[in-house]
């Protein structure tokens, strides 16, 4: 089974801030925006399929094996949500990442 093991999650309310000013350690544990339930119930470990929004517009939401996590609510705005990690000792000369973004979100101006 996935788990959150070793990475950091938080979440907070960023209503009434531009993209360009979030900071994303604002949001962490500890931080002036972190807000605990927002961090524990607006992202998710999720398998394999299609994204639930978006359906088969966005098919095998799991790049690589059996897990992955999303990040922020699939249906409320307002909110940012964030995921960290230190890895210490890390002798690699690279680190890769799958990724995939959601950005359309009705009534929001281009800023938001």
């Amino acid at each position: 089974m996935g788990t959150s093991f070793g990475w950091t999650i938080g979440g907070g309310v960023r209503a009434g801030i531009d993209s360009s000013l979030l900071t994303p350690s604002e949001f962490l544990p500890g931080g002036s925006r972190y807000n605990a339930n927002i961090s524990n119930s607006h992202s998710t470990i999720v398998t394999n399929g299609s994204d639930p929004s978006v359906g088969d517009l966005m098919p095998n939401i799991v790049y690589s094996g059996n897990y992955s996590w999303r990040v922020e609510d699939l249906k409320n705005g307002g909110y940012a949500s964030v995921i960290s990690q230190q890895i210490n000792n890390y002798y690699c000369s690279d680190i890769y990442f799958a990724w995939s973004a959601l950005l359309e979100n009705g009534g929001h101006a281009a800023n938001e």
